[in-house]
Order: structure tokens, then sequence, then C-alpha cells
């Protein structure tokens, strides 16, 4: 067995190759199974809008918001709750590693409705509530690449911290969409600073980066002169100091909306 040190020398040096991040330690909250079903049942894309009001006070457009956190070493997707078609089949822990996260939207019985870390962005299906954890998210991520500012929303769509941060450029803009958080890593390395978040969502120009998949995340930067600019390969760029505290407030699970 690899030594603790090692573990995470590796799922570090996976994480800078695939622009992502670790896995939360907060205990679970049951789901609501009282809920009315949606109506996406399919793994097929999720329609992505192109602008989204972050701060009218209306909450996240879903019905429920849970990170879904995998505790069998495969979680099989299917395109309906009851099916027997199965969608994708997918591997816990993650290619970097690290425990598999989801972000759960609906509930019918004993299944789950949950986006999920992979192309196309808005992949979404249902699983089985048996094979995950669920934990309640309390807090909301909306990164406005207007005024290039990140804001994190309480559940009262409060805003409990705003900064400035750097976007992607226009040959390789952030993608726009609704996500969530899928991977936390403290102390990532160079050049991703003091923290990153890894986003269930991935560029839309760049299918591959560095050897990885082109995923989108958040992560520290250590030149504060390029904060409030679009410059990056899409990923968006954070102070240390303020990737630090964002990390505190959104473990995985956490929706993030990423907005024009």
């Amino acid at each position: 067995m690899r030594s603790s040190s090692l573990r995470l020398a590796l799922v570090v040096a996976a994480l800078a190759a695939t622009s992502g991040a670790c896995r939360a330690s907060s205990t679970p909250t049951p789901l609501v199974a009282a809920v009315k079903p949606v109506v996406t049942t399919t793994t097929t894309a999720v329609p992505v809008p192109t602008t989204v009001s972050p701060l009218d006070g209306v909450p996240p457009p879903t019905k429920l918001a849970f990170g879904a956190l995998a505790t069998v070493p495969k979680v099989t997707v299917y395109d309906a709750p009851g099916s027997s078609t199965i969608t994708t089949v997918m591997t816990n822990p993650t290619i970097e590693g690290v425990q598999l996260a989801m972000f759960a939207d609906d509930r019918e019985g004993d299944w789950v409705h949950v986006r999920l870390p992979m192309r196309p962005n808005g992949a979404a299906g249902w699983i089985r509530a048996s094979d995950v954890r669920l934990a309640e998210m309390t807090t909301r991520i909306v990164v406005d690449i207007s005024d290039r500012r990140l804001r994190v929303l309480d559940d009262t769509q409060a805003i409990v911290f705003d900064t400035a941060v750097a976007v992607g450029k226009p040959s390789t803009p952030t993608t726009l969409g609704r996500f969530f958080v899928d991977i936390w890593l403290p102390n990532p390395g160079r050049p991703y600073g003091t923290f990153m978040l890894s986003i269930g969502g991935f560029s839309d120009v760049l299918k591959n980066f560095a050897g990885g998949r082109g995923q989108l995340a958040l992560h520290g930067w250590a030149d504060q002169s390029v904060m409030g600019k679009n410059v990056s390969n899409g990923c968006v760029r954070m102070r240390n100091q303020d990737i630090a505290q964002v990390a505190k407030l959104a473990p995985p699970g956490t929706p993030i909306e990423i907005v024009a």
C-alpha cells in the first residue's frame, strides 16, 4: 500500500493535469423524498442558458440542492427511475483518485436525479439512492464573466463573499452554465496556489489540456495583477486568500453558476 504522502503527491499530479481539485468531510443530510419529479430523465446534455440573473433573489433553478457522494466502487446511471437502460457507469474513486461527487437535484422513491462530472456539459441521469451519501448544500457560487467577479450566496440568497477574479481570454473563454464542485483540494501546488475547487464542467474549446480533459476549476493564483481580467485558459483564477475563504463555504456538491 502506498504511503499517505505518496498518495497525496499522485493525486496532486493527476489533478494538475486535469484542472481538477479533493473531497468533502462534512456529514451528509438525508435527502427529502416528497418532491415532484422533474421532467429531465436522461443523461443527454441539459440545455445550458447563456444568461442567468445571479443576484435577483431567485433561488437556484433546482428543487433540491444536495451533494451526492459515491459509496460504492461503481455508480450505474440510468435514463429514468426504475429503468433497466444504462447510460453510463461512473467509477469511484475517480481517475484522480478521489471520491466521486455529483450534484443531486431531485428524487423519486429510491432513485436520485444527478448531474454528472463528465462531457457533454449538462450530462445527467438517475442513480440508486443507496449508491451515494447525500449532503445538503446551503451555499452556491456565482461567477459573473461580464464583471469578472465571484460571489458566494447563502440559502437566503444573501451574498456572503464577493471578490474580483480572472476568467478565460477570448480564445479560451470560461464555459457558461450550471455546474457544481466535484473535487476539493488544498495545496494543489504550482501554479494553482493554496486551493483548487474542480468544477463539474468542461471547456468548449479545449477538449484536452496539459494531458487532462479540459476541465474547469476555481484555483489560487500568485499574480494578483490578473484579477478583473480575461486572461486564463478557461479556469477562474483567484487570489490565494480568496480561494481559501471560498473553499470553507463550498464542499463537493456545491452548485456553481457561470453567467454572462
